[in-house]
């Protein structure tokens, strides 16, 4: 267990409080980027979060926010040595979750251990967030996508953004699909 904890390199957790649904998908979510843990907010603090990814090891913590009982956002926080504490960076906006057990056909990843973001220029703001957040591998075509174990993809649908993970030999969805629709950067 002492090896896993070293690799952590995102930790996601919750508001206060969160709803049966927003715990679904930050479990989903954990599960699906590699190299990431969930962990039960309760009544910790920010600064109780820093000191417990410090502690880790991790270089983000992943706050998954929502409104009325859905998920509405999630914001990252980068773990910071000198000066201490956490820096709020991005925060994706929300607009509806599909977890991949209501989905056909998606199976459930194990143990992914490499994650890259298709980009193209349509998406390049969305793609950059989602690239800081999850540590990933920026890449501009699927065939540069091959040797990784998940694959996120944004496609465009009503102007709102589907980020939807999927691996990338099987083509199958492996991941909740997030619809996105803004992105703010600090």
């Amino acid at each position: 267990m002492a090896n896993l904890d070293k690799k952590v390199k995102i930790i996601f957790t919750t508001s206060h409080k969160p709803s049966p649904k927003l715990r679904t998908f930050i479990k989903e979510l954990a599960a699906t980027i590699p190299f990431s843990i969930k962990i039960n907010r309760g009544k910790k603090t920010l600064s109780m979060l820093y000191l417990e990814a410090l502690e880790l090891g991790a270089k983000n913590v992943i706050v998954a926010l929502e409104r009325k009982g859905n998920p509405s956002g999630l914001l990252l926080y980068r773990v910071l040595e000198k000066p201490l504490g956490l820096k709020k960076e991005v925060l994706i906006k929300i607009a509806g979750v599909s977890l991949w057990r209501e989905i056909a056909n998606a199976v459930k990843p194990y143990n992914p251990l490499s994650i890259a973001v298709l980009s193209s220029e349509d998406v390049m703001e969305l793609a950059e967030a989602l690239v800081k957040m999850f540590s990933a591998t920026p890449v501009f075509s699927e065939d540069e996508a091959k040797g990784f174990d998940i694959l996120v993809k944004i496609v465009i649908k009503r102007n709102i953004n589907l980020v939807i993970f999927e691996n990338p030999s099987t083509k199958k969805i492996v991941g909740p699909i997030i619809k996105v629709n803004g992105v703010k950067f600090w």
